[in-house]
């Protein structure tokens, strides 16, 4: 996400548009100042161009606003669906342009894994020192577009300072404890499991827990062999967790509005998706594995 000019805090704090698009299951959400006042998800697989229009309208319809009241927009630029991805970023290029709206990018690997982590404590996953958060999306052919994410619990007076708004609602992105340890990429999950133990072996504290999120179905055997080489190395103190769920629009548009409040905006004119792509030598060791 490119910086720009700091936007007005009418605009920083107003109701945000937010949109993925870079799976099978699209979302929109409109939320404001930390609150989520409506999301629509659906799973519409190849149809996105046909359906997210209506789905912003539905959104609006919801909670009774209209295409007038919006004061920024959130956009999940990928990784994940070249075609699904695409089309999210253009409609939200579109309407900034149009509307003369601020507009920030946002990953939706971040917006899967800060979702999927806000659920997992809803669920009863428990209140941990540290957590690692692993999001997967399908990339095929042993490759998924994955990243790492921690959260290092603070407590609420802290997070209280740092941002604004209702940010019980915002966490855990609006958490100072909330990173990016491995950025967002394309990777061959054997490789990925081996990286995240080497990691996990190089931390004085280690997450209490990992979790494995999104699509993570047809890796099982790897994130197997992760449960059983993190509990021996760790003598049972990290346990591992795996899930599937989808991305909700809720969780970019947290991402957007606290960008937007930090001046994070981007240029609708060169907003870009985040395709992801492997480097040339994993590209020929994919190759040849397929063969």
């Amino acid at each position: 996400m490119a910086s720009g000019e700091v936007p007005s805090q009418e605009a920083s704090g107003g109701l945000l548009l937010a949109i993925d698009s870079a799976t099978a299951a699209m979302s929109v959400a409109l939320v404001n100042k930390g609150k989520l006042l409506a999301e629509v998800n659906s799973l519409v697989e190849r149809n996105h161009s046909v359906y997210l229009i209506p789905a912003i309208e539905e959104a609006l319809n919801e909670a009774g606003l209209s295409l007038r009241s919006l004061q920024g927009i959130a956009v999940g630029k990928g990784p994940g669906s070249y075609t699904g991805v695409r089309i999210g970023i253009t409609v939200a290029k579109t309407m900034a342009w149009t509307l003369k709206l601020p507009v920030a990018g946002v990953s939706s690997l971040e917006t899967l894994a800060a979702g999927a982590l806000a659920d997992w404590r809803k669920q009863g996953g428990g209140r941990c020192g540290c957590v690692w958060v692993v999001p997967m999306l399908n990339a095929r052919r042993g490759q998924a577009f994955t990243a790492l994410f921690e959260l290092r619990e603070i407590g609420m007076e802290q997070l209280q300072n740092t941002v604004e708004g209702n940010l019980s609602s915002m966490w855990p992105v609006a958490s100072p404890g909330w990173q990016c340890r491995e950025e967002d990429g394309i990777r061959l999950m054997e490789a990925w499991a081996d990286r995240l133990l080497a990691l996990l072996g190089q931390e004085r504290e280690p997450p209490e827990a990992v979790l494995f999120v999104g699509e993570p179905q047809e890796f099982g055997a790897v994130t197997e062999r992760f449960a059983r080489e993190a509990e021996a190395a760790s003598g049972g103190r990290v346990r591992t967790e795996v899930f599937a769920c989808d991305i909700h629009a809720e969780y970019a548009g947290y991402l957007g509005e606290l960008g937007l409040r930090t001046g994070q905006d981007d240029d609708p004119h060169t907003l870009l998706p985040n395709y992801a792509q492997l480097a040339e030598a994993e590209v020929r060791l994919a190759e040849k594995q397929a063969k």
